[in-house]
C-alpha cells in the first residue's frame, strides 16, 4: 500500500521540482520506507522564519554547487524561482557575480559552499550571519545547507548524480 501511494506521489513531486527524479522512483519501488522517511524530512528543509527567502535559497545554491550535482542545482533554481527569487540573483549566485549580489547575499552563498566543503572559514561567515539574523537565523541557514546536502548525497550514493554544467545552470535561472 505504501509503495503504491509513493509511486503515485513521485510524478507530482517531479512536476513541482521540474525534473525527473529517478532516485525517488527507485526508492518508491525498492525501499518505500526509506522514501517515506525522506519525505518526512521535507518540512525541515523548508523551515524559514527570520531569514529572507532569497538568502536561504542562496545558501542552498552554494551548497548544491559545491556538491556538483547538476540536477540538484536545477531543482534548487526551480524552487527558488517558484518562491520569488529573481533570475538575476540566481544567475549571479551560480557565477558568484559580486557586481550583482550584495554583501548578505554573498555571505549566504559562501556559507553554503564553505560549510559543505568543511572549510573553517564557514565559522567566520556564520558569525557574520549570526550578527545579522541571530541564533535562529543561523539555525535556518544550517538546516537549509544540510537539507541541500542530504539529497545530493542520497543521489550520489545511489550512483545517480550528474556533474554540474554551469553554462546550462545560468540558462536555467533565466
Amino acid at each position: 500500500m505504501l509503495q503504491r501511494l509513493l509511486t503515485r506521489l513521485v510524478p507530482g513531486i517531479e512536476e513541482r521540482l521540474g525534473v525527473r527524479l529517478e532516485y525517488l522512483r527507485l526508492m518508491a519501488a525498492h525501499a518505500p520506507g526509506a522514501l517515506w522517511r525522506l519525505l518526512l524530512f521535507m518540512p525541515l528543509a523548508a523551515y524559514e522564519r527570520s531569514v529572507p527567502t532569497s538568502l536561504l535559497h542562496l545558501a542552498r545554491l552554494g551548497a548544491t554547487l559545491s556538491e556538483d550535482c547538476g540536477e540538484c542545482v536545477e531543482i534548487t533554481v526551480n524552487v527558488a524561482r517558484q518562491e520569488g527569487v529573481s533570475a538575476e540573483v540566481l544567475r549571479a549566485g551560480i557565477t558568484r557575480d559580486a557586481s550583482v549580489l550584495g554583501a548578505n547575499e554573498l555571505a549566504a552563498l559562501d556559507y553554503g559552499s564553505l560549510l559543505v566543503q568543511g572549510d573553517r572559514r564557514a565559522d567566520d561567515v556564520r558569525r557574520e550571519l549570526e550578527e545579522l539574523y541571530g541564533t535562529e537565523g543561523v539555525i535556518e541557514f544550517a538546516t537549509a545547507v544540510a537539507s541541500a546536502q542530504l539529497f545530493t548525497t542520497v543521489k550520489r550514493g545511489m550512483g545517480l548524480s550528474q556533474r554540474c554544467d554551469v553554462p546550462r545552470m545560468r540558462e536555467l535561472a533565466a
